[in-house]
Parts: C-alpha cells; sequence; structure tokens
C-alpha cells in the first residue's frame, strides 16, 4: 500500500454458511443440500436453492437480510435426513440429547410444534412445506430448480429419486438448526494484471511487485466457480509471475 497498489473487492468474500454450536462455526457444505432439508427465513418462507455452491447462498443469505430477518436463517429437516445424512459434525443416526439440551438443534414430533419452538408462525411453515413436498415428489423445483444442474448434484442422494437434492418433509421427529451467513476468507486484494503484475490506482504495474492467491482481488469478481475457485489462480498466476520475472531477468543479464 506504501507503493500505491490498487485494492479490491473488499467488500467480497468466499461465503460459507455455518451451524454454530455453543458459540463455535461450523461450516456447512452439505447438509443443507441433501433431500428432506428446506432454509427458511425468519418469516418461514424459502427464499434460494439450497443445493446451490456455498458461496452464493451466503450471499443470497446477506441480500435477503435486506428485505427480512434472514440472519440467522433455519435449516428445517426431518426424521429421514437425521437417520441418513450428517448435520454439521453429528453422524447419520445420532442426534445426542446434548445437541438439544444446548439450543444447539431443536425437536419436535410435529412441523407446528417445532414452528412454535422456533418462533415462526405454523401455518406459515404447513404452507411452505406442503409445495415444497409437492416439488419433492413431482422432481422439479418450480420456485429455485433445486437439483436441476451438476453441480447441485455434487452434494445429493444419487439413490434418491425423482430428484437426488429433494425429498419431502413429512417424517416426524422434525428438526430446526439455526443457519448463518459465515465466510473462509474474503476476495478483496491487490489488483493484478495478465502477468500477475500489481496495479497501481492509474491501472500501471508497479515495478518489481507481484501478487497471487488470496492476496489479489479473485479473477472471479463475486462469484465462485466450484471447487479450485482459489487454488487454480492461484498456482497459475504464481507460475506466470515467475515466468515474468525469470524473463525480466534474463534480458537484465543478456
Amino acid at each position: 500500500m506504501d507503493v500505491g497498489a490498487d485494492i479490491a473487492l473488499m467488500k467480497h468474500a468466499w461465503w460459507m454458511p455455518c451451524l454454530m454450536d455453543n458459540g463455535k462455526p461450523i461450516l456447512d457444505i452439505y447438509s443443507r443440500s441433501f433431500p428432506h432439508s428446506i432454509i427458511i427465513d425468519q418469516s418461514g418462507r424459502c427464499y434460494f436453492n439450497e443445493s446451490e455452491c456455498y458461496c452464493d447462498a451466503g450471499s443470497n443469505m446477506l441480500a435477503r437480510n435486506g428485505e427480512t430477518l434472514s440472519i440467522y436463517s433455519w435449516l428445517i429437516i426431518d426424521s429421514r435426513h437425521c437417520r441418513k445424512y450428517m448435520l454439521g459434525q453429528l453422524l447419520p443416526g445420532l442426534t445426542p440429547k446434548s445437541s438439544i439440551t444446548s439450543g444447539f438443534l431443536y425437536k419436535d414430533l410435529t412441523l407446528s410444534g417445532l414452528a412454535n419452538q422456533i418462533g415462526v408462525d405454523e401455518h406459515q411453515l404447513q404452507e411452505i412445506v406442503d409445495r415444497f413436498n409437492k416439488f419433492a415428489l413431482d422432481g422439479v423445483d418450480q420456485d429455485f430448480q433445486r437439483g436441476l444442474n451438476p453441480y447441485n448434484k455434487t452434494f445429493s442422494d444419487p439413490s434418491h429419486g425423482p430428484n437426488p437434492n429433494l425429498g419431502t418433509i413429512e417424517r416426524g421427529p422434525f428438526y430446526a438448526v439455526k443457519i448463518y451467513p459465515g465466510d473462509i476468507g474474503t476476495k478483496g486484494g491487490l489488483v493484478t494484471d495478465e502477468r500477475a503484475r500489481v496495479l497501481n490506482k492509474h491501472g500501471q504495474p508497479i515495478k518489481g511487485l507481484y501478487a497471487t492467491g488470496n492476496t489479489t482481488a479473485s479473477v472471479f469478481g463475486n462469484r465462485y466457480p466450484g471447487s479450485g475457485g482459489t487454488l487454480g489462480p492461484g498456482m497459475t498466476f504464481g507460475y506466470i509471475a515467475a515466468t515474468d520475472m525469470a524473463q525480466h531477468l534474463r534480458k537484465n543479464v543478456v
């Protein structure tokens, strides 16, 4: 910064939905994506595709909070999700009493009872679940197209059909857990060019200064294409930077 380097994307991050257990964040990459689950805001409404990439999921949670309270949101699951899939760090089929008594997990035999526990209108929740269940039976999410693209299917149950990401929520007991928009790092950093040279605020390269990886503003802007989204550019531009330096040194030596 002392030599005039420019920065960008400082308001953006690699968002990651997370659960909170006794103040400890637990990254949630896949629990929300499996069948028999939905995410609702605090008014009891669904508002995004739960199976989309974690960066977009976190971004949608933050954006929704500008309209209605969605920090935190609620991840709602039924007994089949609990039995077959992990929930945070809880193994399939295991729901320790301590996870309920600690306030991490809410449990009730009925949806209406669960709604009352988490402060959501029971009729609103039932309406949302009924609509979602129809989508699950048909295999097509008419609201958010969950499970209809290859990325969604990355975290799904291929043995489940007709849609590997959708499953009805109808078998009690039912569970709810708070889910938050966490992050795993900032997308902001130094602005670089195609040769990994750091640019100043006038778009000109600063002599002898290179950068790559998470020290730079992401080449993907505010998007995230998937796994390797930081490692790939980091390795590529590291190679480019080293090559550019070597060529520069070779010219000076010759």
